[in-house]
């Protein structure tokens, strides 16, 4: 009598839960896809066709749209089952000073304690020389207003949202932190100050004002 596998088909079960989690259309919304547009853009606009290492894997989306416009990748993820060309965590990233010109690290700090995210942030500055491009999750949400003025270039007027989103955090599994819950926005740019980063740019996008992004570059 043979005896099952059972952690074989653990694995086979964990791996075909991650591929349904991010190929799922309730993960690859319109919402996120206009996030990964965003990412792309403030890559092509500030460090265009720069050797980047990405941080966490996802749906590979980024990584191959980063790719057709040129930039070198090397993608960095905790989960070996993604596949990554850096098995390791962000906290503790296994390469020299300077080994990459350009990070982009979105949607995934909220997934560490805080402790750890700054530690993170420390480890992005020392890796990489020209800055990179970040986004985490806030609670506070912006209004977005087209403007279509009578020249070609659109413009978009931002206001404060009158209601923050309600949220309960699910730890550890989820997010630790958030800007709005456990984390100010104040102490997140005094961390990125902090790791050596001035931020040039931020933006949360109208498609998407749950997301808040920063651009940042050496001090």
């Amino acid at each position: 009598m043979t005896t099952p596998d059972n952690t074989k088909r653990t694995e086979d079960w964990v791996q075909v839960e991650a591929d349904q989690h991010y190929a799922s259309t309730a993960y690859l919304d319109p919402a996120r896809l206009a996030s990964i547009g965003y990412q792309l853009r403030y890559i092509n606009e500030n460090f265009p066709r720069s050797r980047v290492l990405e941080i966490g894997v996802g749906t590979g989306l980024t990584v191959d749209l980063m790719r057709r416009i040129g930039c070198e990748v090397t993608t960095l993820d905790v989960d070996a089952k993604l596949n990554p060309d850096i098995f390791s965590s962000v906290t503790e990233i296994p390469v020299e000073d300077g080994a990459f010109e350009v990070f982009t690290c979105c949607q995934v700090l909220e997934h560490l304690p805080w402790e750890d995210s700054q530690n993170a942030l420390r480890e992005l500055r020392r890796v990489t020389t020209k800055g990179g491009v970040v986004s985490v999750p806030t609670v506070r949400p912006r209004l977005g207003i087209r403007i279509y003025p009578v020249t070609r270039n659109k413009r978009t007027l931002m206001l404060p949202g009158l209601w923050p989103r309600s949220r309960t955090l699910h730890v550890p599994d989820e997010h630790h932190w958030e800007l709005g819950i456990g984390v100010s926005l104040r102490q997140f740019r005094a961390a990125l100050a902090e790791s050596g980063f001035v931020v040039t740019s931020e933006r949360q996008p109208i498609e998407n004002p749950f997301h808040h992004f920063f651009v940042v570059k050496p001090k």
